[in-house]
């Protein structure tokens, strides 16, 4: 297995060993404080500061502009190799990003975090409606699975329904429809 298959499996036994540390009775109090950091990590609370509550958006543009650096030095650095400039390469895209990821408005950057999330979002939802009709078509058309059939269409019925009606409340933004004048 590869490096970077195990650091990935490590993390997520990290990630549910803190909850089962967080949830367990008998265990130490360094152990229980370990797993509650590690949980407060992940639920991004350190985003999410006071600056946040009191209205400021700096910790927010900060992290969004931390990713927006990584994304465009990735995508200059692979640009730099195809071209095989070598370590001036680098330079370059370490350059070029700091300075796109740094003059870009705030405004800009929550837009660029908006939009992003917004397409991640609906791309999840699009790959679980995918992945429950292509479940509904690849089970055979038995009589044995009939039940599974049926059970996976109304399970499927009900996330476009909710998808549905998600989309319609917020694109009257927030406002809920009454039908028929009710």
């Amino acid at each position: 297995m590869k490096k970077s298959g195990l650091i990935l499996i490590s993390l997520l036994f990290v990630v549910l060993l803190s909850v089962v540390v967080v949830a367990e009775e008998g265990l130490t109090d360094t152990l229980k404080v370990a797993g509650l950091a590690v949980l407060n990590f992940f639920k991004f609370e350190w985003l999410f500061g006071f600056e946040w509550l009191n209205g400021s958006e700096a910790s927010l543009v900060a992290f969004v502009r931390i990713l927006l650096f990584l994304a465009v030095f990735a995508l200059f650095y692979l640009g730099t190799q195809a071209l095989k400039l070598g370590r001036a390469g680098t330079v370059v895209a370490l350059l070029m990003s700091f300075i796109a990821a740094l003059f870009i408005p705030p405004e800009i950057v929550l837009l660029i975090g908006v939009v992003y999330s917004s397409v991640a979002a609906w791309g999840l939802i699009i790959a679980m409606l995918a992945l429950v009709a292509g479940v509904v078509y690849w089970i055979p058309a038995d009589a044995e699975y009939a039940w599974l059939r049926i059970g996976l269409l109304v399970v499927l019925f009900f996330l476009l329904r909710s998808v549905y009606m998600y989309t319609r409340f917020v694109s009257t933004g927030g406002v809920t429809l009454v039908r028929g004048g009710q």
